[in-house]
């Protein structure tokens, strides 16, 4: 049995153990990565994890970096759209990223990129492996053969054919105890099997990430260059960069002060067509610029020549950024707003601060700040998004773009922004044309109002609450008597005079 010595990895073991327990209980029959209860689970992990670095150095980061996680945690509560969730999950990751070089005694501030690096791709090995370094320190000893304890075996020896005698003939005398009995073998079999399953494993990642919040790590290394580029080579393979770069980022320019039809004329392509060839090249290139001129950085042995081709570059990437802004707008104008475009926009707007934290820090020889500021404009990027709730804007320009008969109002896609977007589909609801308004009742009727709906379910347990679906729920009911109206004009029956439906609702009503 295990030792009784107080001990940091027999109390992380018991510890990790307990979080294993407590993600069964929360998570078994609902899952594991909805909001309430990975809110929860993290923030046990969080002061768990403070507990046992109490007396460390890190303890303060610790704490610091785990309220970020469960900030991250607790916004996608707010939300329910996938990319929102899945932004929020990178900042949880990297918030580990900061705990475990706070072990390795490095200063976020002073981070550098290569250490960073590491820190964020050592989460997810810390996670599967650091449970090992606990075990193999845990402290075994044989259990004490202790006189009550072979008495107390020998006693459930001899009760267990006479348990199972009476069990037997209780069974045929009662039909009820009958029942119970028959269903010990579902209960202690799969079920069983599933409980003990998810509790070593949600305690196996536990006692992975605990085992980083005592245990110090060595220090991220970051490795030498083996050579540096000279005078003559620095000069020759930026310049020539920047030439290239100077010619791209002067068409750009060109066509940064023309209107839509000046473009269409110069290019000989539609705005439609403009907006869409080149966008993602665009924010590529940008991003494939970034990560050279740091590496450029570390190998040029000159700092003049390289802040003085350096600015240049950034300059003209700068503006190819602008260039892919300008598309987007295009893209917008002529199609509508989309999730795909507000992400692409939130993607140039971190990359354009990270050019900036470029110009600032690595182009002057200061670099230390440079990953630490990028990690934090990212995360405040991530939550920015989380906060402006995209689905419903993407809702709200779309419909009003509709309303102003600047396009038509793709349906389709309306409903698969999903629950985030339901309050705004309601405010512009009466404003509606009449086969709009049939269309969007019938979709929000079944997906809200028709009984048995996977949609309730959010309302129906702690464990599954989120905002957007209380909210989406709230509004539907109080607009159920016109949502119903709008789609019983489909000529439905099912629809007519009914604020409780009860049944499977028509899988093909139109509107006329």
């Amino acid at each position: 049995m295990l030792s009784f010595v107080n001990s940091p990895p027999r109390q992380t073991f018991a510890l990790a153990l307990l979080l294993g327990l407590v993600g069964d209980q929360l998570s078994f029959d609902v899952g594991f990565l909805i909001g309430p209860v990975i809110l929860t689970w993290l923030s046990l992990l969080i002061l768990a994890a403070g507990w046992l670095a109490r007396h460390s150095r890190w303890h303060l980061q610790l704490l610091l970096w785990g309220a970020v996680a469960v900030l991250a945690a607790a916004l996608r509560l707010l939300t329910a759209y996938p990319d929102v969730d899945f932004a929020l999950f990178l900042v949880i990751v990297a918030a580990a990223a900061q705990i475990l070089l706070a072990t390795a005694h490095i200063s976020f501030l002073q981070a550098d990129v290569f250490q960073q690096l590491m820190a964020h791709l050592r989460v997810p090995v810390q996670t599967l492996l650091g449970s090992f370094s606990i075990l193999g320190r845990l402290e075994f000893k044989p259990a004490p053969q202790h006189p009550a304890t072979i008495a107390a075996l020998r006693g459930v020896l001899l009760a267990s054919p006479l348990l199972l005698i009476f069990s037997l003939l209780f069974a045929a005398a009662d039909v009820t105890f009958e029942n119970y009995l028959t269903k010990l073998p579902e209960v202690f079999s799969m079920n069983l099997l599933l409980h003990v399953l998810l509790v070593l494993l949600l305690g196996w990642f536990a006692l992975g990430l605990l085992a980083a919040a005592w245990q110090p790590r060595t220090t991220y290394a970051t490795p030498a260059l083996a050579a540096k580029l000279g005078n003559t080579e620095t000069l020759v393979l930026m310049g020539l960069l920047a030439l290239l770069f100077v010619v791209f980022a002067g068409l750009q320019m060109s066509h940064l002060v023309r209107d839509g039809a000046g473009i269409a004329q110069t290019t000989g392509l539609t705005i439609a067509e403009y907006a869409r060839h080149g966008f993602f090249q665009l924010i590529f290139i940008a991003a494939l610029a970034l990560v050279m001129l740091f590496l450029l950085a570390g190998c040029c042995s000159s700092q003049r020549l390289f802040a003085g081709f350096g600015a240049l570059l950034l300059v003209c990437v700068l503006i190819v950024l602008a260039s892919a802004v300008q598309r987007m707008l295009f893209y917008i104008d002529s199609f509508g707003l989309s999730m795909d475009r507000v992400e692409a926009s939130t993607v140039m707007l971190w990359l354009c601060g990270s050019l900036l934290l470029f110009a600032a820090t690595v182009l002057r020889n200061r670099p230390a700040g440079f990953a630490s500021g990028v990690i934090s404009l990212g995360i405040g990027v991530c939550f920015a998004l989380a906060l402006a709730n995209p689905a419903a804007l993407v809702a709200r320009v779309n419909i009003e773009r509709a309303l102003g008969k600047q396009q038509a109002l793709d349906t389709d896609y309306l409903y698969r922004l999903g629950t985030d977007a339901v309050p705004t589909m309601l405010e512009y609801f009466p404003q509606l044309t009449a086969t709009l308004q049939c269309q969007l009742g019938i979709t929000l009727v079944n997906q809200w109002l028709v009984s048995g709906n996977s949609n309730m379910q959010h309302l129906q347990d702690w464990r599954r609450w989120n905002y957007a679906y209380s909210r989406a729920a709230s509004l539907v009911q109080t607009h159920s008597e016109q949502l119903l109206a709008a789609a019983s004009r489909s000529g439905d029956a099912y629809y007519s005079n009914r604020i409780n439906l009860v049944g499977k609702a028509p899988e093909h009503a139109v509107c006329p």
